[in-house]
């Protein structure tokens, strides 16, 4: 008996493989593989929060293009080193357009100011087979040794100088004037240096938090790993790059029901004499408010971070 229900499911699977059609997905996910893929719990650096543009999703398959936005969100901001997940039988292309979507839409980059920076990736690679079972790959950005080394110390900063009877500017101002009184800007790293042979890393939270050097994305994701422990609603925010200038990245924080840009890069400015200077032209204004002040470097795509347009 075991043998003949053995031989069944060879010809079956064999058919099935030849075939290769609608009817044919449907019996691999659905009889064979059953849908299963392992769902675990999202890492204690998931952000409940939904946004305008991005949100967190319960039922991660694929029926059309506009899913994949909000799956990918979910999937990093849940902080998997991979997923596996199947595209609906009758969606024929989504392998293609998945693949397609990974490797050219600026949505995905977009996603890695939304989440946690812990949780953001460096890189990521995408598998297929041949019955729309695509798995992603994550890369992360943060090594563990780094993350334990940036939450101690924002951890003990927290403790010795956040307060219940300080308001939210109050808790945001502490901690902006201590990152930039604390940290140099790094005029040695710039967009072409190679990230993994620099002996520092300013481009990320630990820079700034352990070795006194950043860049636009250290100060950032310094701001929001903070942000985020005072349980306070942000995403950082990217400027779009043309020839004359680099890419830039700062804070963007919800106070009070009302959004505002912060940006330590500009207020920490590199001087001729070296001298340290903590400035507040960049701190808790309105996009308004910043594009009058007219840079070159806070140009940005209001389409991607939706509660920035027009405030």
């Amino acid at each position: 008996m075991k043998k003949t229900t053995f031989l069944v499911l060879v010809i079956i699977l064999s058919v099935v493989i030849w075939k290769h059609d609608n009817i044919s997905q449907f019996l691999i996910q659905k009889v064979i593989f059953r849908d299963q893929y392992e769902i675990v719990e999202p890492n204690k650096y998931f952000k409940s929060d939904d946004f305008l543009l991005f949100k967190n999703v319960t039922d991660l398959k694929i029926s059309s293009k506009n899913d994949f936005n909000n799956l990918l969100y979910t999937v990093l901001n849940s902080g998997w080193d991979s997923f596996s997940f199947f595209c609906d039988f009758s969606y024929d292309d989504c392998v293609n357009d998945f693949t397609n979507y990974i490797q050219t839409s600026e949505y995905v980059d977009t996603i890695n100011n939304y989440i946690n920076p812990f949780n953001s990736f460096y890189s990521l690679y995408v598998s297929s087979n041949n019955f729309n079972k695509i798995t992603i790959e994550v890369d992360k950005l943060y090594t563990p040794e780094q993350i334990v080394a940036v939450n101690a110390v924002i951890d003990n900063f927290i403790k010795n100088n956040i307060n219940n009877n300080m308001n939210t500017r109050e808790k945001i101002k502490t901690f902006h004037d201590w990152i930039i009184n604390n940290t140099r800007y790094d005029t040695n790293f710039n967009a072409s240096t190679d990230q993994k042979s620099y002996p520092f890393h300013p481009y990320n939270a630990y820079g700034p938090l352990i070795e006194g050097y950043a860049v636009c994305s250290g100060y950032s994701d310094a701001m929001a790993i903070f942000l985020n422990k005072i349980g306070i609603k942000n995403y950082k925010i990217s400027s779009q790059r043309n020839d004359n200038s680099e890419g830039h990245v700062w804070n963007y924080v919800l106070i009070d029901g009302t959004w505002y840009h912060i940006d330590l890069t500009w207020d920490d400015p590199v001087t001729n004499d070296k001298s340290n200077i903590l400035i507040y032209d960049f701190f808790l204004v309105n996009t308004n408010q910043l594009e009058k002040i007219g840079t070159n470097q806070h140009n940005f795509n209001q389409n991607h971070y939706l509660e920035a347009k027009n405030s």
